[in-house]
């Protein structure tokens, strides 16, 4: 059975999510604060007789604790050798705090209010892609018989190479991923980076230019339209949201998609529902 620890300051929180993962097949413990999970989890690394081995296999997490907070909590965990995944829970997080506790390597940044399903499946998920550790150093790998996966950025600049470290850590989280850049410049090698290096690689990975087709076009194109939905829609058509599920989807010069378009991407975005054209 998978373990989880529940780090959150308010009880009746931490009886909610305890019920939630509970029920969900894991078995559950709770700290009321980063101090006290930090020393739960030497303490479990010391009986485990292993070096960073907490014996815990998912860290559930508040962002802001009495004390050390829930980042810190995950640094601490992470220089004391710990590979266990992460996830943070806050109702005040902002676009800075999602970025460094990806930085850190958490699992995926969860905002408050969220449904029951939305953290069971994020913690099944994360719970199941725990790294196993590499023999000889501190690093993770993936499991036996995991795929080898593809470099296909290779550099020794050291900028470069912190935006590629940014990739990795970003690569399994649900969070939609904004990649800038000048035209030219591999923004779509590194969004096939970011999709090789995460639990979503031998999925699909489809790429959609938003500015070379018109707004009717593109929104059949991304969302997919039902027969009879508009004149000359003689079938159903599946969508490029659709194609790409499971896996990643590249939403190439979306600056030039029309405002109205956005709102409704904006949905799939938060809710992560597709609704055809005439659906």
């Amino acid at each position: 059975m998978r373990s989880v620890l529940i780090v959150d300051d308010e009880p009746g929180m931490r009886a909610g999510l305890s019920e939630v993962l509970g029920r969900g097949g894991f078995a559950v413990e709770q700290a009321a604060s980063a101090e006290e999970a930090l020393a739960r989890l030497v303490e479990r690394g010391g009986q485990s007789g292993q070096s960073g081995q907490s014996g815990i296999d998912l860290l559930v997490t508040d962002l802001r604790l009495p004390g050390i907070s829930g980042l810190e909590l995950i640094r601490a965990a992470r220089q004391a050798g710990s590979q266990m995944p992460a996830i943070v829970i806050t109702a005040h997080g902002t676009v800075e705090d999602a970025v460094a506790a990806m930085k850190l390597g958490a699992f995926d940044f969860l905002t408050k209010p969220f449904s029951p399903a939305d953290l069971l499946h994020l913690a099944v998920r994360a719970a199941g892609e725990r790294p196993a550790p590499e023999a000889g150093n501190g690093r993770a790998k993936g499991g036996e018989g995991a795929a080898p996966r593809r470099r296909p950025i290779i550099t020794r600049d050291p900028a470069l190479q912190r935006v590629l470290t940014v990739a990795e850590s970003v690569a399994s989280s649900r969070a939609p991923v904004l990649i800038q850049g000048e035209s030219g410049t591999g923004k779509e090698l590194l969004a096939r980076y970011v999709h090789e290096s995460g639990c979503r690689r031998g999925k699909p990975f489809v790429a959609v230019n938003c500015a070379a087709l018109p707004r009717d076009l593109l929104e059949s194109e991304l969302f997919g339209h039902e027969r009879g939905a508009f004149t000359g829609a003689i079938t159903r058509k599946t969508g490029k949201f659709e194609l790409a599920s499971g896996g990643t989807i590249l939403l190439d010069e979306i600056s030039e998609m029309e405002l109205g378009l956005q709102a409704k991407l904006l949905r799939v975005l938060q809710e992560y529902e597709v609704d055809r054209v005439g659906g």
